[in-house]
């Protein structure tokens, strides 16, 4: 059964959204919302071979270079541009703490991805999916931070 992401319609496929210099986290959300699909539908791959006893070699390593292609990238710009302007020093730090936890965990699945550490289905499994909520919970709490932001100039 395929991983429930979100629950706005659409959710997941890729939109162009005009940036609207007073809802600055609109364009952001629906960025998030392809993120987030992009990831589950990776880790859910990785869960169905997991299911079987079977390592996911293909599946981990699509899932690693998204993470370090894709996600990483996505999180340096947020933290250089869009949280400087929009986010105060206290919610940097907790955003922040969330950015460390993803790189740490995809730094965790780039070794298993190499063949080093537990090569435990079940165990890849449980990172996978534990990736896939707090990414989840991370982007839930970007998003409301930013809502809350008042609108600049």
């Amino acid at each position: 059964m395929a991983t429930k992401i979100c629950e706005r319609p659409g959710c997941g496929a890729p939109r162009v959204v005009a940036n609207n210099p007073r809802t600055p986290w609109l364009a952001a959300a629906d960025e998030h919302d392809h993120l987030l699909g992009e990831v589950a539908r990776r880790v859910d791959a990785i869960l169905l071979v997991t299911r079987h006893d079977r390592w996911p070699a293909p599946e981990l390593d699509a899932l690693v270079r998204y993470l370090r292609d894709q996600v990483l990238p996505h999180a340096e710009r947020e933290e250089r541009q869009s949280w400087a302007a929009h986010v105060s020093p206290s919610q940097r730090l907790r955003l922040g703490r969330d950015h460390d936890r993803l790189r740490a965990a995809t730094a965790v699945l780039s070794r298993a991805d190499a063949g080093e550490g537990n090569r435990s289905p079940a165990q890849l499994a449980a990172t996978a999916r534990s990736l896939l909520i707090q990414f989840r919970r991370h982007l839930t709490v970007e998003a409301q931070v930013l809502a809350e932001t008042p609108a600049s100039g």
